[in-house]
């Protein structure tokens, strides 16, 4: 059971992220792009949600993780701006 209710409270975190995320569109993909674009930074973000809820470490990581997977030629946003989605994150969960 305990698993069941981890797995499920880890689901309704990851749709909440996902949600944030794909509204945010960092690289401005899904007009173009299937719904999933962003489906491996949205994992990684929420396992870094498993060991910190601080807004300034999150926003490190999510620039780190976005600027991994589309180097910063094309992933340009600015700290601030990561800070902002940390935030918005860590209000909803």
């Amino acid at each position: 059971m305990r698993s069941y209710l981890v797995s499920k409270e880890e689901s309704r975190i990851k749709a909440l992220v996902e949600e944030i995320i794909n509204h945010w569109d960092p690289i401005e993909l899904l007009p173009y792009a299937p719904k999933d674009e962003y489906e491996m930074e949205i994992t990684n973000i929420v396992e870094i949600l498993a060991e910190t809820q601080d807004t300034f470490a999150l926003a490190s990581e999510i620039k780190q993780i976005f600027t991994k997977s589309f180097g910063d030629d094309l992933f340009s946003r600015s700290m601030d701006e990561c800070v902002a989605i940390a935030a918005s994150i860590i209000k909803l969960i």
